[in-house]
């Protein structure tokens, strides 16, 4: 990534500097590039998952089952729904869609 000249944050509509910041932040949560001809034609969705009070008990072997129960059903329906995993929290996950629509199916 490279700094993005501008004199305004944050960015307004139409300006061009606002294309290469929404693009850097894509590739941040995405962990990938995007074509910079792509940039500003399409939507994502971000989903991010936590599992309330887990941190309370680590070593409980019931939560370190619903924990991996979460993990695995999680994972599962990003795979069959184009979802990418950007980062495990620990007791939740971030993953990005790259379509509203592929992420509510």
């Amino acid at each position: 990534m490279q700094p993005i000249a501008g004199k305004n944050h944050p960015f307004q509509p139409g300006q061009p500097q606002l294309d290469a910041f929404v693009r850097d932040v894509e590739s941040f949560l995405l962990g990938r590039e995007r074509p910079a001809a792509d940039a500003g034609t399409s939507t994502n969705t971000i989903l991010f998952t936590d599992l309330e009070s887990s941190t309370q008990q680590p070593g409980d072997a019931k939560a370190q089952e619903i924990l991996n129960g979460h993990n695995n059903t999680v994972r599962t329906a990003l795979t069959d729904h184009g979802g990418n995993e950007v980062n495990d929290t620990g007791d939740g996950i971030l993953a990005a869609f790259t379509s509203a629509v592929e992420a509510s199916l």
